[in-house]
């Protein structure tokens, strides 16, 4: 697998770190100092621990988007990451300062695809072996892509507008519609999550939640009933989101919000009881600042009685927001050692349930937790 970053603030140097099983290997051959990496895609797996990829797609393929001196960029590994793999500039934008989101497929041919999403409302396309772009919705800064596993030719990306406004865009036969009903909503959307080749949710800030189980015919998404009350307040940013499936999600947020939903077909006009706020984790209201300490970032649900979640270093109790769900309520884990001081967790990814990853750090050095 891979881990993508890039520098913060003062500090320089692209972070692209490939685990081969035992260790994370910095493998950075061919990246500037300079490039921002901002989301990443592992097509097929990397010899020799991986599989390879299927027929001549290549021996072990990767993506990854951001950004290099205001323009956007995309980089393609090809190879072993342990014996002379090396990344290739493939793409450098003309209209977009940034490429925010990446997802690649094979498409209806068996060809490799894909989608890069960025800025001003640009979208560049792999079709054909070559990369394309264009102007799709100009004033939209798109944050997420994700494609129709059931159906390659469907994909939704989602974004915001200037004014705040957040919209959904829609590809089919060819071409990207939008935006699609609500045709603008009130907040920022920031991410997108497809269930089935039916179903998908969307949050984003100020609460808002979006859920459509139509996808493929009418295509409309449908706004919770707002603003969802939890023990911190109402109207909190809702950053991550996970839904496996059966009816169970969770979503999380700022000052420590956690939503969660055991029956996401009873309806959009009535939230209660679809939605509400199940936390035992302490959570104090936030008075100001950049980046809020009670905020949680990510979220994985294994299942009904499984989930994960972190965020922000706890300055509360001066320990990791690092927390899982039994089913009855929400407790605190042990992170040891810690190699950084007051490290955040940004990512969350689980193999099953004894086994997972949290990634994060502070805000010069990046950490690893499995």
């Amino acid at each position: 697998g891979w881990i993508a970053g890039g520098p913060n603030g003062a500090a320089p140097g692209t972070a692209a770190l490939y685990w081969d099983g035992a260790a994370l290997t910095p493998v950075t051959t061919s990246l500037t100092a300079t490039v921002v990496l901002n989301s990443v895609f592992m097509v097929c797996h990397s010899p020799p621990w991986g599989t390879g990829c299927p027929g001549s797609l290549a021996a072990g393929l990767t993506y990854a988007v951001g950004a290099d001196g205001g323009f956007g960029v995309i980089y393609a590994f090809n190879g072993n990451p342990k014996a002379g793999g090396g990344w290739t500039l493939q793409f450098t934008s003309s209209l977009a300062t940034s490429y925010n989101g990446v997802y690649m497929y094979v498409d209806q041919a068996g060809q490799l695809a894909g989608f890069a999403v960025g800025d001003a409302g640009v979208v560049a396309r792999l079709n054909g072996g070559t990369w394309t772009e264009g102007v799709v919705a100009a004033g939209v800064a798109f944050r997420s892509v994700f494609v129709d596993r059931g159906n390659p030719a469907d994909a939704w990306a989602v974004g915001d507008a200037l004014g705040g406004s957040g919209q959904i865009w829609h590809f089919t036969t060819g071409i990207w519609t939008g935006p699609v009903s609500p045709f603008a909503t009130p907040n920022d959307l920031l991410g997108v999550f497809l269930t089935s080749t039916s179903e998908g949710w969307i949050v984003g800030a100020k609460g808002t939640i979006l859920h459509s189980t139509n996808l493929g015919s009418s295509n409309v998404w449908l706004a919770l009933t707002q603003p969802i009350q939890t023990a911190v307040g109402s109207g909190l940013d809702l950053l991550g989101v996970s839904f496996p499936g059966g009816g169970n999600g969770w979503a999380v947020g700022a000052q420590g919000v956690i939503l969660h939903t055991e029956n996401s077909n009873c309806g959009s006009a009535v939230p209660s009881p679809c939605w509400g706020g199940s936390t035992s984790i302490t959570q104090v209201n936030w008075a100001g600042g950049i980046d809020p300490p009670e905020r949680l970032k990510a979220v994985f649900m294994v299942g009904s009685n499984d989930a994960w979640a972190g965020g922000s270093w706890d300055t509360t109790s001066n320990i990791p927001s690092l927390i899982h769900w039994d089913g009855n309520k929400w407790h605190r884990a042990t992170v040891s050692p810690l190699n950084v001081v007051n490290p955040d967790v940004d990512g969350i990814y689980m193999l099953g349930s004894g086994e997972g990853w949290a990634l994060g750090g502070s805000a010069t050095t990046p950490e690893a937790l499995k």
